[in-house]
């Protein structure tokens, strides 16, 4: 997932995505800033619930895996946006308009 994203017309922007929930918590009181979790981040109904709860802490027992899945997922947002620019460059010059002319 990325910080920015468009869905249609609309920008969504998510700038806490890489900041652990630790630190926001422990931000917010520091400067007596009231703070309030969704109840829903609570229920185990929901995927990213159970991956919050059961798969990241199992997983931070490796070293560096937040770390280095952060590192990982920023070369993955840069192969796609690579791949995607190529891609439409690719189509602009080598891929006709249905119903247009031949020069």
């Amino acid at each position: 997932m990325q910080p920015i994203y468009l869905i249609e017309k609309f920008v969504f922007l998510k700038p806490f995505l890489y900041i652990s929930k630790e630190k926001i918590i422990n931000y917010a009181n520091h400067k007596k800033i009231s703070f309030l979790e969704d109840e829903t981040n609570q229920n185990d109904h929901y995927a990213r619930n159970r991956i919050r709860k059961f798969v990241i802490p199992y997983l931070q027992k490796e070293h560096n895996f937040l770390k280095n899945i952060y590192k990982f997922h920023i070369q993955l947002t840069e192969i796609y946006q690579l791949v995607k620019e190529q891609t439409n460059l690719f189509l602009k010059y080598h891929c006709h308009q249905q119903g247009a002319k031949e020069a």
